[in-house]
């Protein structure tokens, strides 16, 4: 029998000290297979107890959980710290695994998805996708047939991402919808940085990850889903502003977009569009205070 591939986990933690224990545990539970298998905590702008409560359960799990404290809190900034300065010290045969810390794998996901990169060499990465929700079925569909990678779970080769730093690629810091221009990178021809071919983004029906649901009863709950809606608000204007870019196109961050962004709201927002709204006033404070 073939010895399973070295795996690294990408797990990105910013204030989850509610639910980094879970998503550890889940991970610890998956890595079964593996004989090489680690976890890096990606702890970003935290200032919850999450870096508390993911060391205390690394102490336990020596060698498989590694802590890192990033003092900034943005995913794009974090994921682009991963990629130049941890990954590499990582075996370039590894299974490399992003996830959030707010959502766990479904059982069996991570050894599922080893084995279909192992089976695949056409394949750039392996797709999680959402195995609850109100919303699953559509959004299960429009990832297969779109070819779309959601942030919440993906597999990806340690070759790919030696591909990635070879070409400069980065997220740029600040850019919310940061599956969508990853999207863009992995269906790009690694021999040709202009051609793209969405059969390299695949996905398993039974590989993805669950998560608790929001409930309306809940203040922090609701809190949570107005500030979700005008994050994904502004992911999309961003993303629109950006348009199509190749891997090594990017800008460094997403400050010019939000400008842009900013400025068609103020000519086009209207008052009965509530996250357009909130989103307007957040940018202003931003952006109008900093002129001034």
């Amino acid at each position: 029998m073939q010895k399973p591939a070295p795996i690294r986990v990408a797990l990105f933690a910013h204030n989850e000290e509610r639910t980094i224990a879970r998503s550890l545990r889940h991970l610890m539970r998956e890595f079964g297979p593996f004989d090489d298998a680690e976890v890096h905590v990606l702890m970003n702008g935290c200032t919850d107890r999450t870096a508390e409560v993911a060391t205390r359960i690394a102490s336990k799990h020596a060698g498989k959980i590694v802590p890192h404290l990033l003092a900034i809190g943005d995913k794009a900034a974090t994921w682009n710290a991963y990629l130049y300065e941890i990954s590499p010290a990582h075996p370039t045969d590894a299974v490399q695994v992003f996830m959030d810390a707010d959502i766990w794998p479904e059982p069996g996901s991570l050894e599922k998805m080893a084995i279909a990169l192992a089976e695949r060499p056409n394949a750039s990465v392996i797709g999680g996708l959402p195995m609850c929700g109100r919303n699953r079925d559509r959004y299960r569909r429009l990832a297969m047939d779109k070819g779309l990678v959601y942030g919440g779970i993906y597999a990806t080769r340690g070759s790919w991402l030696s591909w990635a730093r070879g070409v400069g690629f980065r997220i740029p810091r600040g850019l919310i919808a940061d599956d969508s221009v990853l999207t863009n990178a992995f269906t790009t021809l690694p021999n040709d940085l202009r051609r793209s071919d969405l059969k390299r983004v695949q996905h398993l029906p039974d590989c993805g990850y669950r998560f608790e649901p929001i409930r309306p009863w809940r203040w922090s709950d609701v809190r949570k889903y107005v500030n979700r809606q005008t994050r994904y608000r502004l992911g999309s204007e961003q993303l629109r502003v950006l348009g199509w870019r190749w891997p090594d196109e990017m800008p460094e961050d997403a400050d010019g977009l939000n400008r842009e962004v900013l400025s068609q709201l103020k000519a086009t927002s209207k008052r009965t569009d509530w996250v357009a709204m909130r989103l307007l006033k957040q940018l202003e404070q931003r952006y109008d205070k900093q002129a001034a």
